[in-house]
């Protein structure tokens, strides 16, 4: 077994070279750490991993992580100073400072409670899911290796953006290693929300665009009946030998050329005003009124557009 002076040693080491500040989060880590060794050498393992837990929250170096494997050990907590120890060799072991006498105690350490706990090889998609053990987050699965464990059972989760959470419950053996598949479903994309299409505005009423329109064809119609008859009067006013019969031919002319001439024209008129209402009641809301005021003497139209 090693001896406690090897582990102050360690211990002591941890955090050298120390800044000059006093108040410095580093050199308060290492004040703890001092008191830390001091009552893991008095055998109060209990006060130095709190020691040591305080000064690694402070300045969470690697190092320190030997000092709380050291501690956990002796608190019979094995499963988490074989956490300790593999993450001090992984993260720390490769550097020239540490020395060969610190990772030789790390993997002793290691040797001797691996034995007594179980070990549980991760295998979590998404990758960047965030496990956690018995309810204590541990982190993205992607920065985690082989989790070490008391024996018995334990729940693990994990939770991922997108993804609904999972959670599997697994049984450690002691001395063995367990494999644990936890893969998330994803959640699947809300249905996107259905486009309304705006109904198209309804067609405009020309109620008096069609008014005008027949109007106009009506004149047009009646001006080109009495246009014929004329011109068959006329006809017959050249052909006729007659002098009353060509007299009442030329008074029926004269009058039908009169009559035509206004119903053409009034035609023409009931067509422009038709193009004009067509504009104004297809435009937005447009108002067409149209008055009648009759009396004893006048009979009288209006008609007007509001806009």
């Amino acid at each position: 077994m090693i001896s406690r002076g090897l582990i102050g040693v360690a211990l002591l080491l941890a955090l050298a070279p120390r800044a000059l500040a006093d108040d410095s989060p580093k050199q308060r880590a290492a004040k703890l750490l001092d008191e830390g060794v001091a009552q893991f050498e008095e055998g109060r393992a209990a006060d130095a991993y709190a020691s040591f837990q305080a000064a690694y929250r402070l300045y969470p170096s690697s190092k320190i992580l030997l000092n709380l494997g050291q501690a956990s050990k002796a608190l019979g907590r094995n499963a988490e100073a074989a956490q300790a120890y593999e993450r001090f060799l992984v993260e720390m072991s490769a550097l020239p400072e540490v020395g060969d006498r610190r990772v030789s105690l790390a993997r002793a350490g290691l040797a001797e409670v691996l034995p007594r706990i179980g070990r549980l090889h991760l295998e979590v998609s998404p990758p960047d899911a965030v496990v956690s053990l018995d309810g204590t987050s541990l982190g993205p699965a992607s920065r985690l290796r082989t989790l070490y464990v008391e024996p018995g059972e334990h729940r693990l989760s994990a939770t991922a953006a997108g993804f609904r959470d999972g959670s599997a419950l697994a049984s450690a053996t002691a001395g063995y290693e367990q494999r644990v598949s936890l893969a998330l479903e994803a959640i699947p994309p809300e249905p996107a929300a259905p486009v309304v299409a705006e109904a198209p505005p309804p067609a405009p009423r020309r109620r008096w665009t069609w008014v005008a329109a027949g109007s106009s064809a009506a004149f047009l119609a009646g001006g080109v009946g009495v246009w014929l008859h004329a011109r068959s009067l006329f006809d017959e006013y050249r052909k006729t030998d007659s002098g009353p019969r060509w007299d009442e031919l030329r008074q029926d002319i004269g009058r039908e050329k009169i009559l035509y001439r206004v119903l053409f024209g009034a035609a023409g008129v009931a067509a422009i005003t038709a193009g004009t209402l067509y504009y104004y009641e297809g435009s937005r809301r447009r108002e067409v009124r149209v008055g009648f005021l009759a009396t004893e003497r006048e009979f009288c139209a209006s008609a007007g557009w509001t806009f």
